[in-house]
């Protein structure tokens, strides 16, 4: 799903749930060792890949999703929705698209630092990644211009968080994630 109703389910911007297709694909992806990503999805269908996922005891992500808490923007995850996420083994990659980062739509590096404070606080420091979506958005944050600038990122991060929290959220969780699900 990306946005509106699809054979799948509904987006973001919809109240839907899985289809009963969907609900079939998500169960195949599972079983196939494909995680599910719910960055795009609804409420009610990020509540129903993770019945889907618990059942079967495998996990799920979000792979470029912010803090609703913390921007609330209907595309951002909940609290609750990350929590989902995390308990079923999954991880959350957070997106650099500045009005998923803050209401101010002129989002900064500092936002960035809140999202990241807030799942910190919230889920701990082992399943927080970046997702950045370089690729999907149309402008980032003030003084992040591409990929080059995960290193800036990284340097701050090392400040406020120290190292073992600033690797595991830009290498770490992933590679460890991915490890674990291989």
């Amino acid at each position: 799903v990306w946005r509106d109703d699809s054979c799948i389910g509904g987006a973001w911007n919809t109240e839907k749930g899985l289809t009963d297709f969907g609900i079939e694909c998500v169960n195949k992806m599972l079983e196939f060792g494909i995680i599910p990503d719910v960055s795009h999805g609804s409420r009610q269908l990020i509540r129903d890949v993770s019945r889907i996922s618990e059942k079967v005891g495998k996990p799920f992500c979000a792979t470029h999703s912010n803090s609703f808490s913390v921007c609330e923007n209907k595309r951002n995850l909940t609290d609750d929705d990350a929590l989902l996420i995390v308990n079923s083994g999954g991880i959350i990659g957070l997106s650099l698209y500045p009005p998923h980062l803050s209401v101010k739509h002129n989002a900064d590096i500092d936002d960035i630092l809140k999202h990241i404070d807030h799942y910190l606080n919230l889920v701990g420091d082992n399943c927080i990644a970046f997702g950045c979506d370089f690729d999907g958005v149309d402008n980032l944050p003030k003084g992040i211009n591409d990929i080059s600038s995960v290193e800036k990122i990284y340097t701050v991060l090392r400040r406020e968080f120290g190292v073992e929290t600033a690797d595991k959220i830009i290498y770490n969780n992933v590679y460890n994630f991915l490890i674990r699900n291989a």
